[in-house]
């Protein structure tokens, strides 16, 4: 897993050097009604739809950046001073080459400003120019097209290399935001502490049997193939219960499919 957040820094380190053209960096609107009523991302590109993005700050700069899964093509958008770029790469199979030229770029947010563990919400709304060239026959006519890339953003702002299948982040995600962090689950099961499971007797130890008390079991796979095969054998099962309207974690266990539990 590290080595896939290790990719995707490296697919956004070629972005960074295009968003020094002064001449396209926009103004950002700032509406303070824009309300994360969800921790829901949710942008298009054209069928794919992207539901998520790593935030982060670098010195006094905010980088909102979107990658495709399995990573091939990415977008960061550039904050600074009240203004923004938003420049995209592409990394494609073929032996081809993708250059992208920015045509419209649009980005509302809640807040002029954002610290570390704040949640930003806002919209985007970006067209870009593509051309592909082959990279074998220079004489072979070029495709182009145009794209559009817009939706809601709804992030926790991360350190920049944040990995949230580190250990220590477990148990720190409530519901809504492992969903989001983690992606969608491979189970999600609901049972009550009257009638635990078999195998998630050890629960009680945290909280006591009573046929009103709720807990919700997801688990993902956290292989390292996770997302393009469903051959790996990792998972990771995190127990919430719910208080105060949230659902909490209390526990979590890294397993394999070698060992059933």
């Amino acid at each position: 897993m590290q080595q896939y957040i290790t990719f995707i820094l490296m697919l956004f380190a070629g972005l960074m050097s295009a968003c020094n053209d002064n001449t396209q960096w926009k103004n950002v609107n700032y509406d303070s009604n824009v309300v994360c009523e969800e921790m829901i991302t949710h942008c298009e590109l054209g069928s794919e739809i992207f539901q998520k993005a790593h935030i982060y700050i670098e010195r006094d700069t905010m980088f909102i950046c979107f990658y495709s899964s399995p990573p091939h093509w990415g977008m960061a958008i550039k904050v600074y001073d009240g203004k923004f770029f938003a420049s995209a790469r592409e990394i494609p199979f073929a032996p081809v080459e993708v250059t992208y030229t920015t045509l419209e770029q649009r980005l509302q947010l809640a807040e002029k400003h954002y610290i570390l563990g704040d949640t930003l919400c806002g919209y985007c709304n970006i067209r870009f120019q593509f051309v592909v060239t082959s990279m074998i026959d220079s004489d072979e006519k070029s495709a182009n097209g145009i794209i559009s890339f817009n939706g809601s953003i709804r992030e926790t702002v991360r350190i920049k290399d944040f990995n949230p299948f580190d250990n220590e982040n477990f148990m720190t995600f409530e519901l809504p935001v492992a969903l989001l962090e983690l992606g969608e689950p491979l189970t999600r099961e609901q049972f009550n502490t009257l009638a635990l499971p078999e195998f998630r007797i050890e629960l009680l130890n945290y909280l006591p049997a009573r046929e009103d008390i709720w807990i919700e079991e997801l688990t993902w796979d956290i292989s390292s193939t996770s997302g393009v095969s469903d051959e790996g054998i990792e998972r990771l099962t995190i127990w919430y219960v719910q208080k105060n309207d949230k659902w909490l974690p209390i526990d979590y266990l890294q397993w394999s499919t070698d060992w059933e539990f």
